[in-house]
């Protein structure tokens, strides 16, 4: 019997050696026997499914990569994602791994790939402005159709990622994630077309901003998902998914659609019943340093939700709702004298559409004491721009012991805040109503110092009352009673009272001195740099409509208001306006300059003058400030003025759609609030390429139009005379009407000194001699400040005086067809040649010269883009009574002579308004396009179009 037992034990035994020495066996042949065979599949698979650059450096088939799985595992993986990111990497990797399903190659000969393992792996996904994605590298069956003889699929049943690098950024949404140590398993029946994928995932550094703002730095997060993708529609829906922000549980449910052109969502997150020391471990690493030191207690409930539709082209936004309570909340820092205690919370916002102007906040409740001290609140507001306020706060508060319960950082409070303010009611300034209002705040003694600069401002003061009994602007009044500190030793002192808002009953004293860019240190906000001192006595007592009816000896208005180094910025201009010195007195309604030095760029200034209804300018954007004043300058850069608008893009060609947008810098916008008359004058003016000298004129600014009157300048010492006047309609549109008078230009200086004039009349490089010009033209100038050329109208007379004409193709092209050589390079001496602009077109008036007893008569038409259609009569020596008709089509690159009085009619282009900006190219043989010429080069054009023909 046991011989028996131990027989089958044996043969147990043995058939257990076999088995496990054949799967062994296999294990080891499989890959010699199908290695070709897999690597073939799987490229040919690449090449069909894959819209992507793919390298690797090297290729295994092994059961022990991966146990007990066959994997085939590509060393040094890289794959380029889809246009236009055709360049930049999806997916880099130590090594990618991709699971074959063992029956289906034995028996099926099929090449089936079931699981992907990647480790060590950067995922690098990107979304463009347009909402173009790199990842859009796999090719579905409907859009490429496989080969009929490949044998592999994709039936994916589990996804491992190990230790790797998310890189998420989408510009459509302004939403970036960076996750590091990022580590994944999601499992699921992932070929069919809809399943549930069940994940696990932990990341050790999650960062996550949006619209420039660092919400999460530097957090650990896991996370147990369970999510049905529909891949019919590409729509994603959140079962249960509970996440762990370091400490703070979350579970976050909802869906998410791709559409065609956009998003589609519903995301709920939430945390409830929470710990509040747990929500502080979820924020920024200052508030984890602070919690370290903190004895924080209390319960919390925090809601995020964002749903509705995500189409940027449609520009529709999901809504956003926002959510908070606090509950029995005690925070004590390091061991602070008296916590925050009893602190409560009922917080809600709403963004509808995300849109701003459209935000509902309402805090139902805050309350909190520090010891005996206390601050309680109810907030509600609905809209930015006519809002809905309902607000009732209360306080009275030991700054100091606020600081040390609350261990604000880096900043050191005291002085005794009492607050205590009630209103309700909508503000409308177009309809002067103001919320129903009786509040007074009162900070006495109060001292304010950061870490960004070693001493305080101290002895901060303040009684302010703000009051309106009946909801009407009229009854609306503001007392500060007074306003005082100090900083560095110096006191600064204000005292003010307005009344009646619909019209400003102002007294106000101001006395002390300011240095900006101290204070600024102490309050510093990235990006800005704020300098410049300010001393000032000043007295303002008077009543709005009394400066506006003109009864200035009931204002009184004086002092002075000393200025160094004053740095200010205006929607207008993309550069900051810096007030090196001024000297501003007032007296009634006018403030004047006394030694005012200024810079803009590279620009200075030098004004002696006076503004007039300042006070009405500051209190209402309807007002309109006046001033006269004498301008000197030694140098002005025009260019440095203009608005920096930026263009849309031109085209929406995938490899291009980040790189081809066509940049405009936008056009010099002139405030429309302004009306102001300056006696310029300038040693030196940069505008265009065109250097200016000796410039000055009388220059006005009147409801968003400029105006130079008497304007005269030097360029390559010819001088000229111009009237003209510009309007900016848009920040990317203007309209300008000038005349101009030059008398002696020298042609040779000019295409040799002057940009412009070499792009637009590059016919002249040969040409000598002098011309005059007398002309008018009005029309459009788009966002580079050059002119739409179908905008243009005007016309003048270019007068030539004893001018070489070499190297003009046209008159080559006659002298070709007439066999004359004498008509190559003639020589025109005293001939006027009149012209007129409209669509586009230059009509050439007949005129008539002698040149080597050959008499020459021309008419014809001309286009901005070098088209010809010109008639001409060649009158023989001796007389020119006997002619022979030409005509001269084609461009002035390539003219074409013909005999006969038969043209080819030029068509015109009609400017519409409504459409985008004609830019005209004038060289059509290069390729060049047109250098769109600023404001005068219309005024040159003639002599280039008669140098051309």
């Amino acid at each position: 019997m046991e011989k028996e037992k131990k027989s089958k034990l044996v043969k147990a035994f043995k058939i257990t050696v076999v088995t496990v020495l054949s799967i062994l066996l296999l294990m080891f042949l499989l890959p010699i026997l199908f290695p070709g065979k897999i690597a073939e599949e799987v490229k040919k698979f690449a090449n069909e499914r894959l819209d992507g650059q793919l390298n690797f450096s090297k290729a295994e088939l092994s059961f022990f990569n991966h146990f007990p799985s066959l994997t085939l595992t590509l060393k040094d993986f890289k794959l380029n994602g889809s246009a236009p990111y055709r360049n930049e990497t999806l997916v880099s990797a130590g090594e990618i791994a991709f699971g074959i399903n063992v029956k289906s190659l034995i028996f099926d000969s099929t090449v089936k790939i079931d699981k992907i393992f990647l480790s060590n792996a950067l995922m690098n996904v990107h979304v463009n402005k347009n909402g173009q994605a790199n990842y859009n590298v796999y090719v579905s069956e409907d859009e490429k159709p496989s080969s009929k003889d490949s044998n592999t699929s994709l039936k994916l049943e589990k996804i491992a990622i190990e230790n790797s690098h998310l890189i998420y950024n989408d510009e459509s949404v302004k939403m970036l994630v960076d996750a590091k140590g990022f580590n994944y398993i999601g499992k699921g029946d992932l070929d069919q077309a809809i399943f549930d994928i069940y994940t696990e995932a932990e990341i050790d550094s999650l960062n996550l901003t949006y619209d420039h703002k660092q919400y999460l730095q530097n957090k650990k997060v896991k996370a147990d998902l369970i999510t049905k993708i529909n891949t019919n529609s590409l729509a994603f829906i959140f079962e249960q998914n509970n996440l762990k922000i370091n400490k703070l549980p979350v579970e976050f449910t909802g869906k998410f659609d791709f559409l065609k052109n956009g998003y589609d969502m519903d995301f709920s997150i939430k945390s409830t019943d929470s710990r509040l020391n747990d929500f502080f471990t979820a924020l920024p690493p200052e508030y984890v340093t602070w919690l370290e030191k903190t004895k924080v207690k209390g319960s919390t409930d925090i809601g995020l939700s964002l749903k509705g539709q995500y189409i940027a082209s449609q520009n529709k936004s999901p809504d956003m709702n926002f959510n908070m309570k606090i509950r029995d909340g005690h925070i004590e820092y390091k061991n602070a004298p008296y916590p925050l205690s009893n602190i409560f919370l009922n917080f809600d916002t709403k963004i509808p559409a995300l849109n701003p102007d459209n935000i509902q906040v309402s805090v139902d409740s805050l309350f909190f004491n520090v010891g005996k001290d206390y601050l309680k609140a109810i907030v509600k507001a609905r809209g930015l721009k006519k809002p809905i306020i309902e607000a009732n706060l209360q306080a009275s508060l030991d700054l100091k012991k606020l600081d040390q319960a609350a261990g604000l950082q880096n900043m050191d409070l005291s002085g005794l805040l009492k607050m205590n303010v009630i209103s309700k009611g909508i503000y409308n300034k177009e309809k002067s109503i103001f919320p129903v209002t009786k509040g007074t705040v009162l900070l006495k003694n109060a001292h304010i110092q950061t870490q960004y600069y070693p001493k305080p401002i101290t002895h901060i003061n303040l009684l302010a009352s703000l009051f309106n009994g009946n909801g009407t602007f009229a009854q609306t009044q503001l007392i500060i009673n007074p306003a005082s500190f100090t900083f560095e030793g110096k006191p600064f002192f204000v005292q003010a009272s307005f009344k009646n808002f619909d019209d400003v009953a102002y007294n106000l004293k101001a006395k002390g001195s300011v240095d900006l860019a101290r204070v600024y240190k102490v309050f510093p906000v990235d990006g800005l740099d704020v300098k410049g001192y300010i001393k000032a006595d000043v007295a303002f007592k008077g009543v709005q409509s009394d400066a506006v009816a003109g009864r200035y000896d009931k204002l009184k208005n004086s002092g002075t208001l000393e200025l160094k180094n004053i740095r200010t910025q205006s929607q207008y201009l993309p550069k900051p306006f810096v007030i090196n010195q001024g000297v501003f007195k007032f007296a009634q309604d006018k403030m004047f300059f006394n030694h005012f030095l200024a810079a803009y760029g590279t620009s200075d200034f030098k004004m002696d003058g006076y503004l007039q209804n300042v006070i009405n300018f500051v209190l209402s954007d309807r007002e309109v400030l006046k001033g006269k004043f004498n301008l000197t300058s030694n140098y002005i850069n025009v260019d440095e003025f203009t608005s920096g608008a930026t263009g849309q893009p031109t085209t929406k060609e995938d490899a291009k759609a980040t790189t081809t947008a066509t940049k405009e810098t936008g056009v010099v916008v002139i405030p429309p609030n302004f009306d102001l008359q300056f006696t310029a004058n300038a040693a030196k003016v940069d505008f265009q390429g065109l250097n200016l000298t000796q410039s000055h004129g009388n220059l006005s600014i009147n409801k968003g139009k400029l105006s130079l009157v008497n304007t005269g300048f030097s360029i390559i010492d010819c001088p000229v005379n111009m009237n003209a006047t510009y309007l900016s309609e848009t920040l990317a549109r203007a309209a300008f009407d000038f005349k101009i008078k030059a008398e002696d230009f020298d042609i040779k200086r000019a295409y040799v000194e002057i940009k412009m004039f070499r792009e637009m009349a590059s016919a002249a490089e040969k040409a000598q001699g002098k011309v005059s010009l007398d002309y008018r033209v009005a029309g459009k100038l788009d966002g580079n400040m050059q002119p739409i050329y179908p905008s243009l109208k005007g016309g003048g007379v270019l007068s030539v005086r004893q001018v070489k004409m070499k190297g003009f193709r046209m008159f080559g092209a006659v002298s070709d067809k007439t066999h004359t050589d004498a008509i190559r390079n003639p020589d025109v001496s005293k001939v006027d040649i009149k012209t007129t602009i409209k669509n586009n077109i230059i009509t050439i008036e007949r005129f008539k010269f002698k040149f080597a007893g050959f008499r020459p008569r021309i008419e014809g038409t001309t286009s901005f883009d070098g088209k010809l259609n010109i008639k001409m009569r060649l009158g023989l020596p001796p007389l020119g009574i006997i002619g022979i008709p030409l005509t001269i089509t084609g461009t002035k690159d390539a003219p074409k002579v013909k005999l006969g009085r038969k043209g080819e009619d030029i068509e015109e282009t009609q400017y519409n308004e409504n459409a985008p900006a004609q830019k005209t190219p004038l060289d059509n043989s290069s390729g060049q396009s047109a250098p769109n010429t600023s404001a005068p080069a219309p005024a040159a054009q003639p002599s280039q179009n008669q140098n051309g023909q």
